[in-house]
């Protein structure tokens, strides 16, 4: 997933929207993450 993920930025050239998109992203997996441990019994 991150492979392909850095290969679509180096595709765009566009740093500062990779950047972005890659903050967010890492961010998601986190909360995702938390929501999984607070869901377990």
């Amino acid at each position: 997933m991150e492979f392909e993920f850095f290969k679509l930025i180096a595709a765009t050239g566009d740093v500062a929207t990779a950047v972005i998109a890659l903050a967010i992203w890492r961010l998601d997996r986190r909360v995702f993450a938390l929501e999984i441990k607070a869901n377990q019994p």
